[in-house]
């Protein structure tokens, strides 16, 4: 018994089988729903009422003005035939308000689609009009508008959709012996036509074929035949034709007295009085060149982009040539390509290869393409080969795939990467390519997204293969196809498929789940990953799989998913493992090709995923930090890489950015490699309570216990997390500092040498004198000019921490006191957007350093104008943060201290309240007195910090009590957060807590007194 329901309106009454369905055609802009279900006895009672809905009005919907006419009436269907259809409809109502329409406008649109489009050029003065050139087997629907002197008025209501069929065709023929052996010829093409003739072209199906055209007058079910007898050439003059009339044509081929099936029937030919097409008659335009889809041993697959072309192209020839022979070009194919994309074999191996292309069409061949790039051929495995892919002639980037389209050729689909995806698929018609293509050109019906969904779980692995393949196109994107998918349980399904034995199902199903994740607005699909299970199965695909293009695709997934702040831990449990095996390979990879020369690792995709997905899990908590800082041989790893590319000079790449920003954020809070209870208030009250000395002499015990290290590692090799603050790492930094153009590399590497000179142990008393004696200091204030705010903001606070050694503070009060003084707004003047508050923050705790440690620098500052900015700033709350005025106020304080410039003050017209108008305590100066941290930009939301909290942002203070209840689950899921995405958060307010950072023990450098401390 079939159940189904009813939809009650009060212009349609119709019966829908589905429990969802889409009503198209409303005219009223207010409705009411009501549902009733229908059954054998009939209809029952009715729902009630939906809530009223209102229909937003188009501007295409309205009339131009008032008095335009009224809308006509429903236009209805009087004809079809193979490309039109003859409409019918009735006048619009006379009204007082509008004079009767001029004429009208017919207008039609693909079914489902929104544009409208005009079928007419000039206005029709009858009721009645035919439209052309429409898609065979497509559906369409149509509308009139009615126009007077007074503009458009309203559109008639919808025709609904129309099917545009061809008529059966019927064949008035004696009996042939068809055989499916015999290929039909091409669609003929018309060349020429008169008022009662047509010159014929086809593409040819074999050399001995012969050839017999049938023809017809649109209307008339019944073929007829041109020739009786075959003829050989691939062309004909059709004569005796009705003047004025319409036909359409075909060809059937004829080899040994067996017969093709007839050929695509012609394009609806008009005859006219000496109507040539002579304008036609051009050549196709010159192809694109072709590009390499897979490279198999000696074998490769070319394809290129459909030439542009008039007539329609009949095929394409390929050739080559092989420099290593000569440079000529050889023709590949005997017969026309049809499709783009052609497999060329019998390839000579450690040769170089060049193809292009040359199209048809009725009218001749066109130019050859510019040829492809040089392929070298060697042996492989149904892949492209990592020397292929290290070719000087074909880098990896240019590798180009394409995926076949109906009716459009060959569309590019680019391996971008992480952060990009494929490309949609080119605009269509009315309905995207099909799922599949039978061996004789029988075009499907186009799957809906639920089907293609319901064919992943299929046992075919053919429909799994093509189904995810079309899936990864239809959500590149598409917001909404992404959320559908997911809704439709797509996503346990492409999991599912993980763990398929076929490494092409495998690559589909995490390109899929890549573009399902890409995007903060796309949270709601992380989450269902996760809980499918995704994370790990991702995870274990990289494991077990030694297709690099899969390893590639997973990668790209788990990158997108670690954008999310409740997958990181996921990640960091189940992925950490393999994803610094993969960073490590090139370093431990033992004697082979990859040990010698890395470059071709450290150039994969492969790799920049892998460090792109640690760099952010490592900004997720402590337990992050720990448990990579941990991961045997990972820190020698990257810093091996950094090396590489600046000798290189490739200090520009996202792979670097990736390398460097995770250094930083391993580098963060970096004093709990030696003390894991190391805590940033705790020290500071213990910094604040010894007295600024030279570091102590060791201790005898120290000293022996110094001795039996060096036995144990002779050639003093640093490993594990004591590499972080060694001085030739520090100096890679400032190399990249010089020599990167990379705004997001230029502040990890600040942010590194911040971190690493933020904390009170004795190795950030060492990196702050090696940024010294590298010359780093210079490099750095020049960074300060720059236009990008984030950049200035973690340049100036790596300065401030590195202003805490008296030298460096010297060095930078001689010489880049101007700089930083620039920084600061001019009294007067309005809010510059372009600094920011966490900027201007940290250019104050550099004065404040340099202000508090000499008369004579302070001097300097109230001649460069430093205290009218200063006081400016203190009095200017709200237009600058609470934090901002208050550190001016405390430089303010700190300047009035220096007892021997209080008389030039007060000769300046200034007195001790306006450098203690806001009477902050002496205690109050040591907010600025001390070292920051930052994780950058990198940092998780708000309620996801770990402990980390009280020193990721900026110069404020906290409540050490209140900092201890913020943990990983004090809040709900937050917000997804990407390293591009997360807002810095630097505005928290000082209070009258102990401050979370102080200054540290000053001791001398470690390096002896004969360092070199010269500016440049």
């Amino acid at each position: 018994m079939l159940i189904e329901r009813h939809l009650e309106l009060s212009e349609h009454h119709q019966s829908f089988a589905e429990v969802d369905e889409e009503v198209t055609n409303l005219t009223s802009h207010e409705v009411q729903f009501r549902v009733s279900a229908y059954g054998r006895t009939g209809f029952g009672p009715t729902s009630n009422p939906s809530l009223p809905v209102k229909i937003p009005i188009s501007e295409n919907d309205l009339a131009t003005s008032a008095g335009a006419p009224l809308a006509p009436g429903r236009p209805t269907v009087i004809a079809v035939d193979g490309q039109g259809v003859l409409l019918e409809w009735t006048a619009p109502i006379a009204d007082v308000h509008s004079s009767p329409p001029q004429g009208y406008q017919v207008e039609y649109r693909v079914y489902g689609s929104r544009d409208w489009m005009i079928a007419n050029e000039q206005l029709v003065q009858d009721t009645m009009f035919t439209v052309e050139s429409l898609r065979p087997n497509g559906v369409y629907e149509f509308r009139v508008r009615g126009k007077n002197q007074d503009g458009l008025g309203h559109p008639s209501l919808s025709s609904g959709g129309v099917a545009i069929r061809p008529a059966a065709p019927q064949r008035n023929l004696p009996a042939r012996k068809v055989s499916d052996s015999v290929n039909p010829p091409g669609q003929p093409q018309m060349v020429e036509a008169g008022d009662d003739w047509v010159k014929l072209e086809w593409a040819p199906s074999a050399e001995q074929a012969g050839y017999i055209v049938e023809y017809r007058e649109v209307g008339d079910p019944t073929w007829h035949t041109a020739n009786y007898d075959p003829i050989v050439q691939n062309g004909i003059q059709v004569e005796g034709l009705r003047r004025n009339s319409t036909y359409e044509f075909c060809v059937i081929s004829v080899i040994d007295n067996l017969h093709s099936h007839p050929s695509e029937t012609s394009d609806i030919i008009h005859l006219r009085p000496m109507g040539r097409a002579s304008s036609l008659r051009v050549v196709p335009e010159l192809a694109e060149a072709p590009e390499f889809l897979d490279v198999d041993g000696d074998k490769i697959t070319i394809c290129w982009l459909p030439a542009h072309s008039q007539l329609p192209v009949m095929g394409y020839d390929v050739e080559f040539r092989d420099l290593q022979q000569d440079d000529r070009w050889y023709k590949v194919n005997d017969q026309p390509v049809f499709a783009c994309k052609m497999t060329v074999g019998d390839l000579i191996l450690d040769h170089d290869y060049q193809f292009r292309v040359l199209a048809h069409n009725a009218s001749g061949c066109s130019q050859p393409s510019p040829p492809s790039q040089f392929v070298h051929i060697e042996p492989s495995t149904n892949r492209l080969s990592a020397h292929t892919l290290d070719s000087p002639n074909l880098g990896h980037h240019d590798i180009v795939k394409y995926v076949e389209a109906e009716r459009f050729g060959a569309v590019p689909l680019l391996q971008e990467e992480m952060v990009r995806e494929s490309p949609p698929l080119p605009e269509r018609d009315d309905s995207p390519p099909p799922l599949r293509r039978a061996n004789n050109n029988v075009q499907w019906r186009d799957p809906s997204l639920k089907e293609v969904i319901e064919y992943l779980s299929s046992a075919d692995k053919d429909k799994q293969l093509n189904a995810s393949g079309y899936l990864q196109h239809l959500t590149y994107s598409d917001n909404l196809i992404k959320e559908e998918t997911r809704e439709l349980g797509g996503i346990p399904k492409l999991i599912a498929l993980l763990r398929s034995d076929t490494p092409r199902i495998q690559k589909n199903a995490c390109a899929c789940l890549k573009n399902l994740s890409y995007g903060k607005e796309n949270d709601a699909n992380k989450i269902a990953v996760m809980e499918a299970d995704g994370v790990r199965q991702l995870s274990e695909v990289l494991r077990t799989t030694h297709d690099a293009s899969v390893k590639e695709e997973a990668t790209a997934a788990l990158w997108n998913l670690s954008s999310a702040d409740m997958l990181k831990p996921v990640i960091l449990e189940s992925a950490t493992e393999i994803l610094s095996q993969q960073v490590m390979a090139p370093l431990f990879s033992g004697q082979g090709s990859a040990a010698s020369d890395p470059s071709r690792h450290f150039g994969s995709t492969l790799f920049k995923n892998s460090t792109g997905i640690l760099r952010n899990v490592s900004a997720a908590s402590q337990a992050a930090r720990r448990r990579l800082r941990e991961v045997p041989n990972l820190i020698e790893a990257l810093v091996h890489f950094l090396t590489h590319s600046i000798q290189k000079n490739q200090v520009d790449t996202p792979t670097v950015e990736n390398a460097v920003c995770l250094l930083r954020n391993l580098s963060y809070r970096i004093q709990e490699v030696v003390d894991p209870n190391y805590d940033p208030a705790a020290a500071h009250v213990n910094s604040k309570n010894m007295k600024h000395a030279a570091s102590p002499k060791p201790k005898k015990k120290e000293k022996e216990s110094k001795k039996k290290e060096s036995k144990k590692n002779p050639k003093n090799i640093v490993t594990g997390p004591s590499l972080l603050w060694q001085p030739h790492v520090v100096k890679l930094y400032l190399k990249l500092l010089q020599d990167s153009s990379n705004i997001e590399t230029l502040e990890a590497s600040a942010g590194a040498i911040q971190n690493l000179a933020a904390c009170q142990f004795p190795p950030s008393a060492e990196v702050r004198a090696a940024v010294r004696v590298e010359k780093g200091l210079p490099v750095l204030v020049e960074l300060i000019r720059l236009p990008e705010d984030f950049v200035v903001c973690a340049v100036a606070t790596a300065l401030r921490n590195l202003a805490i050694d008296p030298r460096n503070r010297e060095l930078i009060g001689k010489y880049a006191l101007r700089d930083f003084l620039e920084k600061l707004p001019e009294p007067g003047t309005p809010r510059r957007s372009a600094v920011s508050d966490q900027t201007i923050a940290a250019v104050l705790g550099i004065l404040f350093e340099i202000v508090r440690s000499s008369a004579a620098y302070t001097k300097d500052v109230h001649e460069l104008k430093g205290t009218d900015k200063l006081r400016f700033l203190s009095r200017n709350y709200p237009t600058y943060s609470h934090r901002v005025a208050r550190y001016a106020s405390q430089v303010l304080y700190v300047m009035w201290q220096h007892k021997e410039l209080q008389d030039g003050f007060r000769r300046s017209g200034l007195r001790e309240a306006d450098f203690c108008a806001s009477g902050p305590r002496k205690g109050d100066s040591s907010t600025l007195a001390r070292p920051i941290s930052s994780q950058g930009r990198e940092r998780p939301s708000m309620h996801n910090l770990d402990e980390t909290l009280s020193s990721g942002g900026g110069y404020g203070t906290m409540d050490h009590h209140h900092r201890s209840t913020v943990t990983p689950n004090s809040a709900n899921r937050p917000a997804s957060a990407t390293s591009q995405t997360i807002q810095r958060r630097y505005d928290q307010v000082p209070n009258s807590g102990g401050p979370v950072y102080a200054s540290v023990q000053k001791q001398p450098s470690p390096r002896g007194k004969d360092v070199d401390d010269s500016w440049v």
